[in-house]
């Protein structure tokens, strides 16, 4: 949000007392009364998703999202599972394979590909967790967000009839072969998803291409509108996902090991990354990649410390966006200092003495939890003496919570690197 944005909400929503005390305010934090809350609990999709997410052959969503603990939830529905989708981040991947599944399956031979029963296990991560967004410095981390909880990704509909109890362990394959690897290449999917479907699919393809059937060559069929764009000039995501076509997960784990070892990465946070199970070795790559953009800077260690309390999916992502949202500022011509504070996402410093916090949030609404976050980002200035602060939002900030920060001085940014 500009400076313009935010001094026009502030004068338009801050109360008259609070505009005549304005140095007042930068000081004290200001709670508002409970009626004066927003109490976010659904949302249009269309004013949320852009049109070319809402135009397919190949899924529905429902007119509605819901809104929860600043994330929005999705319903999706499709010939391969309805689901109910937590966080923008996750939707535009789910978007993405399904339809590639729907335009790649039906050129496959199905006495190859086997694609005509239902896949085994679940489809996606079934689990809940609970997140502080905002974890308090001084030892209040459970009371800033009120234990946000969030379903990250559960299906639905139920397993299909060729489900058995254990049928779905192995779905995600760990060490793909070249084959398998190129195919998702080809098709602009990540090879370590956890969706069986997409699993079933690329392996029917690599069979294809490992024995030579025409059905193996599929040019890309699916422009992949859902992505978000593309890191700076996109040379950076390029080389990503060249490394990923091309190097197997076993040697790709080693070279994550060894480029976080040069940024002085204790070992023992090293290895609880790079075997966490929430993690993916695309995920762990684009992670460290970020990293190293932020150049030199005391205590990255902690960044990757706080990466591995991650348990989902979701929450993988939520870490990968914000060490994105963080090297786009560094390299916008930011440069970063120090972590100052142990938190699920740190704080960060930079060279100009203000704190730099950066949330990966789909929306950020004026609520009681929030409200205090905000407020203990008062204490985080005085306890660094910082000369400002600044939030970065992967999401939109309401009006209301736009003129809050401006209240208080600190700059926020909505919809940072997307």
């Amino acid at each position: 949000m500009t400076p313009d944005a935010i001094r026009t909400a502030r004068h338009t929503l801050l109360p008259n007392v609070l505009a005549v005390t304005a140095v007042v305010a930068l000081l004290t934090p200001v709670v508002a009364p409970a009626d004066d809350f927003e109490t976010p609990t659904a949302v249009a999709v269309r004013d949320i998703l852009p049109q070319a997410f809402l135009r397919s052959d190949h899924y529905a969503i429902e007119p509605e999202a819901r809104a929860q603990d600043n994330f929005y939830v999705f319903r999706v529905h499709s010939d391969f599972g309805d689901y109910d989708i937590t966080s923008l981040a996750m939707l535009r991947t789910r978007l993405h394979e399904i339809a590639t599944l729907a335009e790649v399956t039906p050129r496959l031979d199905d006495t190859v590909a086997r694609l005509d029963r239902s896949p085994a296990g679940r489809r996606g991560v079934g689990s809940e967790h609970v997140v502080d967004i905002l974890t308090d410095p001084v030892g209040t981390a459970a009371q800033l967000l009120g234990n946000l909880q969030y379903n990250v990704e559960q299906t639905l509909a139920g397993p299909g009839p060729a489900d058995s109890a254990d049928a779905g362990q192995g779905a995600l394959d760990l060490n793909p072969g070249p084959h398998k690897r190129s195919a998702a290449a080809q098709l602009g999917v990540d090879v370590y998803s956890s969706n069986p479907r997409l699993q079933g699919l690329l392996d029917a393809l690599a069979e294809a291409r490992s024995a030579g059937q025409t059905a193996s060559s599929i040019s890309p069929l699916v422009r992949n509108v859902y992505a978000p764009p593309r890191f700076g000039s996109g040379v950076l995501d390029m080389r990503l996902d060249s490394t990923l076509k091309n190097t197997g997960a076993e040697a790709l784990l080693a070279q994550i090991d060894r480029r976080l070892a040069a940024l002085d990465v204790a070992r023992r946070t090293r290895v609880a990354f790079l075997t966490h199970p929430a993690y993916t070795p695309r995920s762990r790559l684009y992670l460290t990649s970020y990293l190293e953009l932020l150049g030199p800077l005391a205590g990255s260690g902690q960044i990757l410390a706080a990466a591995s309390t991650a348990v989902t999916e979701a929450d993988a992502a939520a870490y990968v966006a914000y060490a994105r949202m963080l090297a786009f500022y560094r390299l916008a011509g930011h440069d970063l200092a120090e972590v100052v504070t142990e938190a699920r996402f740190p704080t960060l410093v930079d060279s100009a003495r203000r704190g730099v916090l950066a949330l990966p949030l789909d929306y950020l609404a004026w609520t009681p939890s929030v409200a205090q976050a905000v407020s203990a980002l008062d204490d985080i200035r005085a306890a660094h003496d910082l000369s400002g602060f600044v939030l970065l939002v992967a999401g939109q900030a309401s009006a209301r919570v736009a003129a809050e920060l401006a209240a208080r001085g600190i700059t926020a940014h909505a919809h940072y690197s997307y």
